[in-house]
């Protein structure tokens, strides 16, 4: 589509240049006619009526290819409108499952991001793993104790950094993006009032990025793989999800129900994408 609105653009500068050209013409034919004794007025009249006929002839020309061009453009815009994309994240591990979800991941070719933990030494080859098949790590934190994460500002930055330590001591990898446990708009951190208020400006200002959720697979809580599922494909019509999932050793139904999520939003037409610095944040309200 781009390269033939390209076309477009070109040949309708060319035709303009000549329709100015043959304007110019046609102006001097005009003017031959009042000065000239050599060409009959019959003969001048007929080369006046067939550049006449010419110059509309490009008109219509010209128009057709504008409005072409404008189609395109309008196709485009609502291409970019209809664009359906999802990133599949996945929070607490690594774990003895997340080899397992990453099989899958490269069965089918779609991209993730995992929201990892302070990891055993084990599982260090999963983070290389992640990096090399072109999956994003974020950082969601060293305990996931929230008594100690979210005592102070200060003492949640410090787990951040021990654990953004670790991940580029592992991969080589810096890694600016953030999953609060709990989702920013958790309340469990209310021992400590308005944390998550300071917490979310905080976080932006010293250049990491933090990312919630808008479609959740209730895999936190104790359900089958058939709810897993169903939770999991309810996007209710939304054209970006941020599907949140967990792969902590406990999750087996995440890893069960895995490809049956993925094959649903393949056959919907969604590009599965990993997120960046330069993804779309998505931030729910904060509630402390």
């Amino acid at each position: 589509m781009l390269c033939l609105f390209g076309v477009l653009i070109f040949r309708i500068s060319c035709l303009k240049r000549v329709y100015e050209k043959l304007q110019e013409k046609e102006q001097q034919l005009e003017e031959q006619m009042n000065i000239s004794i050599d060409i009959s007025y019959d003969e001048m009249r007929k080369k006046v009526s067939l550049e006449q006929q010419l110059l509309d002839h490009l008109q219509n020309t010209i128009a057709t290819l504008e409005q072409q061009k404008e189609d395109i453009i309008e196709k485009r815009i609502q291409s970019l409108s209809e664009a359906k994309e999802i990133y599949l994240t996945f929070d607490d591990g690594p774990s003895d499952l997340t080899e397992k979800n990453l099989d899958i991941l490269k069965k089918y070719n779609v991209k993730a991001t995992f929201f990892i933990v302070h990891t055993q030494e084990k599982y260090h080859d999963l983070l290389k793993r992640m990096v090399e098949e072109g999956h994003s790590i974020g950082l969601h934190s060293y305990s996931h104790d929230y008594r100690k994460m979210y005592a102070s500002v200060d003492d949640f930055f410090l787990e951040v950094e021990k654990l953004q330590e670790e991940v580029k001591e592992i991969t080589g990898k810096q890694v600016n993006i953030i999953r609060f446990p709990g989702g920013s708009s958790n309340t469990i951190s209310r021992f400590s009032p308005g944390i998550m208020q300071t917490l979310t400006k905080e976080v932006v200002k010293r250049g990491y990025r933090y990312y919630d959720w808008n479609l959740s697979s209730g895999d936190a809580s104790s359900i089958g793989v058939r709810q897993f599922v169903k939770n999991s494909t309810n996007n209710k019509g939304k054209t970006a999800i941020m599907l949140l999932m967990h792969d902590s050793a406990t999750k087996k139904v995440t890893t069960q129900g895995l490809e049956q999520v993925i094959q649903y939003y393949l056959d919907a037409g969604y590009d599965f994408k990993p997120i960046t610095m330069h993804s779309s944040m998505f931030a729910h309200k904060v509630r402390n």
